[in-house]
This record gives C-alpha cells, sequence and structure tokens, in this order.
C-alpha cells in the first residue's frame, strides 16, 4: 500500500513538475537562453525523471501486494472466571506471507 501511494506521489509530482518546466520554458522560448529557460528545462527533465521512476515503483508495490497480505480481526479468546468460560474478544493482526 505504501509503494502505491509512493508510485502515486511521484507519477503526479512529476507530472506538475513537467508542465510547469514547460510552461516556464516555452514562455523563454523566443527570448534569449537566460536563467528562466534554463530552470525550466531542469523542471521539465525533473518531472519526466520522477514519471519514469514511479514505474518501477508501481511494479514493485503489484509484486509485494501478490506476497504479503495483512488482515485485522478479532478473535474470540476463552478464559475461566469463577468456574465458567467467558469468551473475550482480542483484536488481532495476521500477516500472511506466500513464499515461492
Amino acid at each position: 500500500q505504501n509503494l502505491k501511494t509512493v508510485g502515486w506521489v511521484l507519477l503526479g509530482g512529476g507530472a506538475a513538475a513537467s508542465i510547469t518546466g514547460l510552461a516556464i520554458a516555452s514562455n523563454n522560448l523566443w527570448k534569449d537562453i537566460g536563467r528562466e529557460s534554463i530552470r525550466g528545462e531542469g523542471l521539465l527533465y525533473s518531472g519526466i525523471a520522477m514519471m519514469g521512476a514511479s514505474i518501477p515503483v508501481f511494479i514493485l508495490s503489484k509484486k509485494n501486494a501478490k506476497k504479503a497480505s495483512l488482515a485485522i480481526l478479532t478473535n474470540s479468546v476463552p478464559s475461566i472466571i469463577n468456574g465458567s468460560i467467558v469468551y473475550y474478544k482480542i483484536p488481532s493482526a495476521t500477516l500472511k506471507i506466500s513464499l515461492p
């Protein structure tokens, strides 16, 4: 779940950075190459790199989702109190990892 979130953040942040960089670079396209144009190009390329980096993160999240699953359950546990059996509900987490 966390890797999937990281993938979406990289993809969205990269798209926003690319669009902003493209807007800055295209605004200064016909002017002399200056600081603003270089900043725009740097932001554009950084955004493209971020979007590219999101691809392996999505692939890893898909592989890890198949390997492990976490279940939060409520289990009933028996206990003897004053000679009678009483069942208490106890929250528990179960982690299932399938090995190849």
